[in-house]
């Protein structure tokens, strides 16, 4: 049996004939805008989140204060290390980073 391009075609119709069989439908009707009126009502939960995150947004990231502190230390030679706490947090933050690898 050999098959032709004619069964490809089997049950499409030419556009004329597609369109004289798709029933006709009303335009849609556009969306409402908005009112120049409308207002929110913010919980105060919401408030108080908007209040911190202004404040939290004024607070430098970098404490310039604690800088000056170790770097005065590291001048007068009195910043002192701590070995196993520095490795500990290293180890740590590996272990997080393959957990999240995993996920």
């Amino acid at each position: 049996m050999k098959i032709d391009s004619t069964l490809a075609k089997v049950g499409q119709l030419r556009p004329e004939e597609n369109k004289a069989r798709r029933p006709e439908t009303a335009p849609s009707t556009p969306a409402q805008p908005a009112k120049a009126d409308a207002s929110i009502d913010l919980t105060r939960t919401s408030t108080r989140l908007q209040q911190l995150e202004s404040q939290l947004a004024s607070i430098p990231e970098i404490d310039m204060g604690k800088v000056e502190t170790v770097r005065q230390a590291i001048a007068d030679g009195k910043f002192d290390v701590n070995e196993d706490a520095i490795a500990e947090k290293l180890l740590n933050n590996v272990v997080e980073g393959l957990k999240q690898q995993v996920k």
